[in-house]
């Protein structure tokens, strides 16, 4: 009964879309028992960074064994922080959307760094003044409790100082309660800014792909793609906290085109293969059709023979550069639309991170 209230207290108290080491550091600094951070695991949508020295960091903080193989049984483990792929002929262009997440995101990245800074020095000078307010409060209390008479000067010195102390805390909240809002604003134009670019990058990425080569006797035409594990890190405050959901949403949607990459790419072997093959039955029907042509009177009826072989086999290669080309088209289409689809879920998802920040700062200041 226990471990299930403290599980719903934790998942009630999460504004994140998933859990990750970070989450797991928190539980076990807040002494929630193996149990219960195994439930947890277990049942919520979580991304764990596996890497070596994540590991150090995590059993050195007290985090059990049987916790980090909780971990790395949900499956749902990062990938190497750097690797390199191979892009084949017209998906090459795809590249250009791992560059524009990679730019959207360090930009929601510094922006999101730069806030929790400001919040944090904020929310020191609050604790200050918080601290300065109970100490004056006791002081002041100590001395009416001493003296029955007429309030002294120096009650009403501390009374003073008691009113101005809660004025600056009060300008203070109020300072933060508009920084809030001028995040939020911020927030809701990057939304609007981000949902056109993204329509914008995958209409050119669609164009760009339908404008391709698609022959397959150029054969697959490799190029490298480096993927790069994205940085995500924690605020420091609470009210951002639910920012992290889009930086996980960018790394999500890279994957999405490592994926789209895997699926495409045997496609385009598969039809270069075959027309290799094609190919190598043509060499030598060619070589000996121009042997013939040298007496084509003698070989009328083997160059018949050989006229046909030679139509077969190029009508086999033009079927297979059809099909690359409907393949092209097929992938330039469906980006298009895909691009059309996420620019109502960027709208969605930071119309919620806009919601669950207020919500925060409403709860935070006990509006």
């Amino acid at each position: 009964m226990l471990c299930g209230l403290l599980l719903a207290a934790w998942a009630g108290s999460q504004t994140t879309a998933t859990i990750g080491n970070n989450d797991i550091l928190k539980m076990v600094q807040a002494k929630l028992p193996d149990d219960l951070i195994v439930e947890i695991i277990n049942t919520t949508p979580a991304v764990f960074d596996m890497a070596d020295v994540n590991m150090k960091t995590l059993t050195s903080a007290g985090v059990s064994a049987r916790i980090v193989e909780a971990m790395k049984k949900t499956g749902k483990v990062l990938k190497p922080s750097t690797r390199e792929i191979e892009v084949l002929a017209y998906i090459t262009p795809v590249k250009e959307l791992v560059k524009y997440y990679e730019n959207e995101f360090r930009s929601i990245s510094d922006m999101m760094n730069s806030w929790d800074e400001s919040i944090r020095k904020s929310m020191v000078e609050a604790e200050k003044l918080n601290q300065q307010i109970l100490e004056t409060e006791a002081a002041l209390r100590l001395l009416k409790n001493a003296d029955p008479k007429k309030f002294s000067k120096e009650i009403i010195e501390k009374k003073q100082k008691l009113t101005e102390e809660r004025g600056a805390l009060k300008t203070l909240k109020i300072k933060m309660l508009e920084e809030g809002a001028a995040i939020r604003e911020k927030l809701g134009s990057t939304s609007s800014a981000g949902s056109k670019s993204t329509g914008k990058i995958y209409g050119e990425v669609s164009q760009m792909i339908k404008s391709s080569v698609t022959d397959p006797s150029k054969g697959v035409n490799a190029s490298k793609l480096t993927l790069n594990r994205l940085d995500i890190r924690e605020p420091n405050s609470v009210m951002l906290e639910p920012l992290t959901h889009i930086l996980y949403w960018h790394q999500n949607e890279i994957d999405e085109v490592e994926k789209l990459i895997g699926e495409w790419n045997p496609k385009i072997r598969e039809i270069v293969k075959q027309d290799e093959e094609q190919l190598k039955l043509l060499e030598p029907l060619l070589k000996q059709q121009n042997e013939y042509k040298t007496d084509s009177k003698t070989y009328k009826t083997e160059l018949a023979t050989l006229k046909k072989q030679i139509a077969e086999i190029e009508k086999e290669r033009k079927m297979l550069a059809s099909k690359m080309a409907e393949d092209c088209k097929i992938l330039s289409d469906s980006l298009k639309d895909t691009g059309t689809v996420l620019q109502s879920i960027i709208e969605e998802r930071f119309n919620d991170i806009i919601a669950n920040i207020n919500y925060v700062y409403q709860e935070k200041f006990q509006l």
